[in-house]
């Protein structure tokens, strides 16, 4: 007898952890984790628009790591606040770009699904902001590099500007 129990208790366990997320947070995980490994077939069926083509990101995103916040929900429709953390994003930095946005969600009668319209066009306007900074950033750092560093620049400049006042004083004055 223990043992039937125990074994319907562990196959229900096992069952209640195969099923997916049917909150919005669980909803934005499953759909990112399925986005990160490039499995567009699991993101098309979280999405409204079904279509693969259409769920998948441009392939300059490639997501590290993920987080999310709490679900901000108003009738039927929710907001994730996410946060994809992108490898190899920027040229000339190998440092990751951090892109938060928020995931749009809307409730259909299969449950909660990603808008990837909405959701697609704030993270490309966030991805577009990462990668200008990081860009920024980059060109900043090869410039010191190229250059040095503030106080050496200042130096050069402040030599340059003493040797062009004494040409001046120098020069004979043509009457």
């Amino acid at each position: 007898m223990f043992k039937r129990f125990f074994l319907t208790m562990l196959l229900l366990l096992l069952a209640g952890c195969a099923v997916k997320h049917h909150d919005p947070e669980g909803v934005t995980y499953d759909f990112w984790m399925a986005q990160k490994r490039h499995n567009l077939q699991q993101a098309s069926r979280l999405a409204l628009n079904s279509d693969p083509d259409d769920v998948a990101i441009h392939a300059k995103i490639k997501i590290d790591r993920i987080e999310y916040g709490k679900p901000e929900m108003e009738g039927e429709e929710a907001r994730v606040p996410t946060t994809l953390y992108l490898k190899d994003f920027t040229p000339g930095s190998d440092q990751e770009a951090k892109v938060t946005f928020d995931t749009m969600l809307r409730k259909t009668r299969e449950g909660w699904k990603v808008d990837t319209f909405e959701t697609k066009k704030a993270l490309y306007l966030a991805a577009g902001k990462a990668y200008a900074q990081n860009l920024s950033t980059a060109f900043a750092a090869t410039l010191k590099n190229l250059l040095g560093d503030r106080k050496e620049i200042e130096g050069i400049f402040r030599e340059l500007i003493k040797g062009i006042k004494e040409t001046i004083r120098e020069e004979p004055k043509i009457n």
